[in-house]
C-alpha cells in the first residue's frame, strides 16, 4: 500500500456538499484554493487535506483520512 492510498481517502461527492464543505473550510481558517477551472485543493499549513476535481455534476474528491466523522 501507498502512502497515498494510507493518507488519502477517494469518493464521489454531489456538487453542492462539496461546495458547502469548501466553504466551512474557508470559514475554519482553511487555506482553499482553486487550482485551475474546477480544481480546489485545502490546505493547512502547507498540508494537503482536501483535492477536489469537478466532474459532469459531482466532484472527486480525496480526503485526508480522519478529517470528517461520517
Amino acid at each position: 500500500m501507498s502512502d497515498f492510498e494510507s493518507e488519502f481517502e477517494v469518493k464521489v461527492w454531489p456538487k453542492k456538499l462539496v461546495q458547502d464543505v469548501l466553504k466551512d473550510f474557508r470559514q475554519a481558517g482553511f487555506t482553499v484554493k482553486k487550482v485551475s477551472d474546477g480544481i480546489y485543493k485545502v490546505t493547512e499549513d502547507g498540508e494537503l487535506i482536501m483535492h477536489a476535481m469537478k466532474g459532469q455534476a459531482e466532484y472527486l474528491c480525496r480526503v485526508r483520512k480522519g478529517t470528517f466523522s461520517y
